[in-house]
């Protein structure tokens, strides 16, 4: 079945038809400047609690933006990992290794500088940079696993349940509710 709007041009639509009702609203001529100050400082507080959908928005947009080449990097790090593993080549192993923790390391520097306004958003990237800072205290990052050729069955187990964490990331950023695209 094919869908009048694609899924992912949701969220553009949502902030445009958004952006034209905050636009349509008429505002009275009578003590506006009073109620302007109090109505923006009422704002900004149900805004930081309750989350202002434009806001949320904004925020899952700049996340993924922000993340998704990092995914796409990790993705091919770990490919790459995977064939070393294959080819019984450690140095190989080792070097891609470092690369993947590079990569968690950046990517949890920019998530920590995201200057975000929803807490919902709030919540996910504090749940990534907790993922991330699991992985990078496991045996594989941090030079406790040694790389000889016996132990690669173990380096490869290990490959696996990292890629299952960074598939459970990605999924942070994916709807729970979200159809399949046809």
């Amino acid at each position: 079945m094919k869908h009048l709007v694609h899924p992912r041009q949701l969220s553009l639509l949502l902030f445009v038809f958004t952006l034209g009702l905050a636009g349509c609203s008429p505002s009275s001529d009578e003590s506006t400047a009073k109620d302007t100050q109090n109505s923006a400082d009422n704002a900004e507080n149900s805004e930081i609690k309750s989350g202002n959908m434009l806001y949320i928005v904004r925020d899952v947009a700049e996340l993924k933006s922000n993340t998704s080449s990092y995914f796409d990097k990790i993705k091919q790090d770990q490919e790459n990992l995977q064939q070393a593993l294959q080819d019984n080549n450690p140095t190989v192993v080792a070097k891609n290794i470092t690369a993947l923790k590079q990569q968690f390391t950046k990517m949890n520097q920019d998530l920590a500088n995201l200057e975000l306004k929803s807490k919902e958003v709030h919540q996910v990237r504090q749940q990534m940079i907790s993922a991330n800072n699991q992985l990078l205290k496991s045996s594989i990052f941090n030079g406790e696993m040694d790389l000889s050729e016996e132990n690669l069955d173990q380096l490869q187990q290990q490959i696996n349940s990292l890629q299952n964490n960074i598939l459970e990331l990605g999924a942070l950023l994916i709807p729970k509710n979200k159809s399949s695209d046809s």
